[in-house]
């Protein structure tokens, strides 16, 4: 057990390396001039460019430069500073992690809710009204972009019926004071259940068709068959023996695409 232990965690700071060296040097090939955007762009001066190059240390050799780059992530955990606003990387972090975990964890809540419900009846019912209304969800879910979805939501819902704000955030522990901008728990529920409703809708036809299958595939096994010939009620044949096992590739899959919408939430 140690040392398997022992090995995770060698092969995990190995793949650190890995990936921060990777993302260094894309950066470092990269025809980006972060000593430009220090000195205004296109329009920056030889001077400036010189002693911004200089400060930023870019004169420096590439591994000169991943060193000081790894040394204060790892010593200080400090992603250094924005080259265009000078602003801290970590505040400008720490500032927009709670929106976007409020929309991604909201979200998934909602596709979840709309996933497990819809896909659940969906394969009970194979070939109903229910059944052929989900496909045309699936259908829909995953072919139309989120951009689009926002939009015409935000057109309909906001501009149209005045049901919800279209732009804004409001914090759930209440605005700063003299802000002027809304906050409170009900006033961040009502400022996001547009954006949760155009992220969830990808992903909950996702989730509807992949429960769907998970469902009819399990219905089908010989335990299942084998409860209803001992005569179990039907409720607790699909609680206790169908939902159990079906929905267990769902929990891995949840998992993953959390990680993903938090890396991907920004157009939405």
């Amino acid at each position: 057990m140690f040392r398997y232990l022992v090995r995770r965690i060698l092969w995990a700071a190995l793949l650190f390396l890995v990936i921060t060296f990777v993302t260094f040097v894309i950066f470092y090939v990269g025809p980006n001039n972060p000593a430009r955007a220090v000195c205004g762009g296109d329009q920056a001066k030889r001077e400036c460019l010189v002693r911004a190059t200089a400060k930023l240390g870019l004169d420096k050799p590439m591994p000169v430069q991943y060193y000081k780059f790894l040394k204060q992530l790892v010593v200080h955990q400090d992603l250094g500073e924005s080259f265009a606003t000078s602003q801290s990387v970590n505040q400008r972090i720490k500032e927009a992690a709670p929106v976007t975990a409020s929309l991604v964890f909201g979200g998934a809540v909602l596709w979840m809710m709309i996933g497990l419900s819809v896909g659940i009846f969906s394969a009970l019912k194979p070939r109903s009204l229910i059944d052929r209304s989900a496909m045309v969800f699936v259908l829909i879910g995953v072919s139309a972009h989120p951009i689009w979805i926002g939009l015409i939501f935000e057109y309909v819902f906001g501009v149209k019926l005045g049901w919800t704000p279209i732009a804004n955030y409001a914090n759930f522990f209440g605005a700063p004071p003299d802000s002027g901008l809304p906050g409170g728990p009900w006033q961040w529920f009502y400022h996001l259940i547009l954006p949760w409703c155009t992220f969830a809708l990808l992903f909950a036809a996702l989730y509807v068709r992949m429960i769907r299958a998970n469902v009819m595939e399990t219905l089908n096994e010989d335990y299942v068959r084998t409860a209803r010939a001992k005569g179990a009620p039907e409720g607790q044949v699909i609680r206790s023996h169908v939902l159990r096992n079906a929905l267990l590739p769902v929990v891995t899959m949840l998992g993953m695409d959390i990680g993903v919408a938090l890396g991907g939430a920004v157009f939405t």
